[in-house]
């Protein structure tokens, strides 16, 4: 019992650093590249898409 309660409390620490490290780097490189906007003007607006379509032939799909 006291060896889960030991590995509960780890990863509540762990986790809650992980999460507000991601919201700090995330707003970090928001600002410096100026935001959405700028975002979508430096990158390929092919590169944001989190699910790729299968008829993109750049893009093996295990599907296809």
């Amino acid at each position: 019992m006291g060896g889960l309660r030991a590995v509960v409390y780890a990863d509540m620490v762990q986790g809650t650093w992980l999460i507000v490290s991601s919201i700090v780097l995330a707003t970090v490189a928001f600002v410096a590249v100026g935001g959405w906007h700028g975002l979508t003007a430096r990158v390929d607006p092919g590169l944001l898409h989190m699910v790729k379509c299968r008829s993109n032939p750049n893009f093996p799909s295990p599907a296809s």
